[in-house]
């Protein structure tokens, strides 16, 4: 039987010599984040995350994080989101909190921007961003009435272009 510590040693190996050298190398050390982030989180949410957050930084432990994130996020949004807001402003946390928004945005999409104004500026950016395009897609009305109320900052700007980006795809 192989061992975990063993296994997640030629995990880190794998993720740290990992080039772009290759043109289809993203794509393919994409998929290959994806398969090992999956086999982790089929030993359960918390193993996976012990063992992403073990990993060096870069691409491979940002696209694990994000994954695992998801995954959380569909079996129990509020221990993602608190799990989300321990890691803020963390390498490789910002697509682990969009996924964790998208996946709130789906059932509330105010309480994701809620969640999401309170964690650190620039750990939100994207996601923030993405869930105003999804609320404008279904509730245009209702976001554009939050974003008045929003004071002037960077995490406005983002939510105001997810907002443009919607606008713009539903009446080019």
């Amino acid at each position: 039987e192989r061992s975990y510590t063993m296994e997640s040693e030629v995990i880190k190996n794998i993720a740290s010599n990992a080039t772009g050298d290759d043109p289809r190398g993203g794509w393919m050390n994409g998929r290959l984040y994806e398969t090992v982030a999956d086999e982790q989180i089929k030993k359960g949410i918390d193993s996976a995350m012990t063992w992403a957050n073990g990993l060096p930084d870069g691409d491979f432990k940002n696209s694990a994080l994000s994954r695992i994130a998801g995954e959380y996020a569909r079996e129990d949004i509020t221990k993602a989101a608190a799990w989300a807001t321990s890691i803020a402003g963390q390498e490789g946390s910002a697509d682990a909190i969009r996924q964790v928004a998208e996946q709130m945005g789906r059932e509330n999409p105010q309480a994701a921007i809620d969640w999401l104004v309170k964690l650190p500026e620039g750990s939100q950016d994207r996601a923030i961003g993405e869930t105003f395009r999804q609320w404008t897609e279904t509730d245009n009305v209702a976001a554009s009435q939050y974003l008045a109320t929003m004071p002037a900052s960077a995490t406005k700007d983002n939510a105001v272009a997810g907002f443009v980006r919607q606008l713009d795809r539903e009446d080019p």
